[in-house]
């Protein structure tokens, strides 16, 4: 549910998903509407096989970073791609306030093609 996802997030929010055109989620977001558009996208564009966080890495008092693994289905192409991801997260009042993802866009920009 992207309205649960959201509440995760502060009012003022930035979220860095690098990727070339070909992704179709990829850019900066930056308030609640934004994110909420990106997470929509996200849904439409992939059917996620899986996608496991392996480790929970806290830093400083305010930033955790996670790593996975991920394995998805493009629905425009019908092509899988497999990554493994990072993901960066700083909080303020327990709400995400910046959130970036690295992964192995290339992966994801084929599967699209």
């Amino acid at each position: 549910n992207t309205q649960e996802i959201l509440n995760l997030y502060s009012d003022t929010l930035e979220i860095v998903i690098p990727g070339s055109p070909a992704v179709p989620w990829a850019g900066t977001f930056q308030s609640k509407k934004e994110a909420g558009n990106f997470y929509n996208n996200l849904k439409e564009s992939v059917q996620f096989i899986k996608f496991e966080p392996q480790q929970y890495i806290p830093y400083q008092n305010n930033i955790v970073i996670a790593r996975g693994h991920v394995e998805a289905k493009m629905r425009r192409t019908n092509k899988t791609f497999h990554a493994d991801w990072c993901m960066f997260f700083e909080f303020e009042n327990d709400k995400i306030v910046f959130q970036q993802v690295y992964n192995d866009t290339y992966a994801q920009a084929n599967a699209s093609k």
